[in-house]
């Protein structure tokens, strides 16, 4: 990566370019059309909507501060692989022992591979000024686009399926709030199997689709715009929920046992595997989301100080949902007076589509609390809904760019469907 003190030609045009785009503010070619998918089959299909317009790359703007780039991957970074995927992961090497030992890996890998390929993403981005296929092309040369091809369409893949995860948060988010909390795991699960019987799924993809595709409708302008809202109030929830349950009766027992080591489940190659691949779901590293997003970023904007710091708040804001969620699930299982053995057994419960512990252990818990459970859930779901529209925006934005490189032809008026 070239020292930003440094004067090269080629440094010297972006930085020429970056003056230039302050000066002329926001130019326009062709509106960006977004697409609304019409529905998925749950668990069995997705509908992704890509929104294909045609706009100039040298008008796209730049992000206007340091503290908006951080807000913004945050926001990419942040969903539900920490809220939702990091809890159960926890939960399932959580031995008898305590899950310590996970911890000190995941943590580990964190510093050994998330945050460096996160360092040469932002380098990469920022210097290139283009998407990963093009920015492969523009380093080595147009033979090597083809190693940006595979994250593209990896990122492709997930954000049809991301959409319906979005949906199913925001079902639960509005069931929270209109109807009272399950009592017990049959009632939880009745909630679960009407969702799945009904149409609300589709409906609620669709206003998912809808939602993030406004956001990136006027390229980096809006995803910075939504994101300053979005994450400051999910962040705020996150710490709300965090103080809350931490007070909660024998939530104590449920944070020591968190933070005591089993270290003979080191020996297992599993944990070693889902400590790597939790830090891929943490912090996106390696997909191309910060790429895409340092394309927007300024010279003055640096890139190793915003790399260290977007996944080391990522990974706090997991540690932070990890400990809520032992916190909880110890302090209403101890007051029921069940044994560890079964505490622990309840932290892996993973049901259909590994929504066990998020949809339908969680609800019961919450109404376990007491009268501030109802509030504790509807935040704790609307969270999860933030995180998750907050990611799906990237993803999107991360194939919109791709494209874009490429002319931005205007292919189809209401986007691209895939089915899963």
């Amino acid at each position: 990566m070239a020292d930003e003190g440094e004067k090269s030609p080629l440094l010297s045009s972006h930085a020429h370019r970056d003056n230039e785009q302050a000066g002329k503010g926001l130019e326009w070619t062709h509106k960006r059309s977004f697409a609304s998918s019409c529905g998925s089959c749950a668990l069995s299909a997705a509908t992704l909507p890509l929104a294909l317009f045609k706009r100039k790359k040298s008008d796209e703007g730049t992000f206007s501060s340091s503290l908006a780039v951080l807000l913004t991957s945050l926001g990419a970074v942040v969903g539900t692989g920490n809220i939702w995927r990091f809890p159960r992961i926890l939960g399932t090497h959580a031995e008898e022992g305590g899950a310590l030992s996970f911890l000190l890996v995941w943590f580990a890998f964190l510093w050994l591979w998330s945050i460096p390929i996160v360092l040469i993403e932002y380098g990469i981005g920022r210097y290139t000024r283009k998407a990963l296929i093009e920015s492969w092309g523009a380093l080595l040369g147009p033979s090597y686009r083809f190693l940006g091809a595979f994250p593209v369409v990896v990122s492709f893949c997930i954000s049809s399926y991301y959409s319906v995860l979005v949906g199913w948060c925001g079902y639960y988010f509005i069931k929270m709030c209109s109807s009272t909390l399950p009592s017990s795991l049959d009632a939880s699960l009745q909630i679960w199997n009407d969702l799945q019987g009904s149409n609300w799924p589709v409906l609620c993809h669709g206003v998912a689709i809808l939602l993030a595709s406004l956001s990136v409708s006027r390229g980096v302008s809006t995803i910075e715009l939504v994101n300053k809202v979005i994450v400051p109030i999910l962040l705020s929830i996150v710490v709300l929920c965090f103080y809350w349950a931490i007070f909660l009766p024998y939530a104590a027992n449920g944070i020591i046992h968190l933070f005591s080591p089993s270290w003979e489940s080191l020996k297992d190659s599993k944990l070693w595997i889902d400590a790597a691949s939790q830090n891929a779901w943490d912090t996106s590293a390696g997909i191309g989301l910060f790429l895409t997003y340092a394309t927007f970023m300024k010279r003055t904007q640096g890139a190793v100080r915003l790399g260290m710091l977007t996944p080391f708040f990522n990974n706090i804001v997991s540690l932070l949902c990890g400990i809520t969620v032992f916190a909880t699930v110890f302090s209403v299982q101890y007051q029921e007076n069940v044994p560890l053995a079964e505490v622990v057994e309840t932290l892996k419960t993973n049901g259909e589509a590994n929504t066990g512990l998020t949809f339908i252990w969680m609800p019961v818990l919450f109404d376990n609390i007491g009268s501030g459970g109802r509030f504790l859930a509807i935040a704790f779901f609307f969270c999860l809904s933030l995180a998750g529209l907050s990611s799906l925006i990237s993803l999107l934005e991360l194939s919109i760019h791709t494209i874009t490189d490429f002319g931005g032809r205007p292919l189809v008026d209401w986007g691209l469907s895939l089915v899963c």
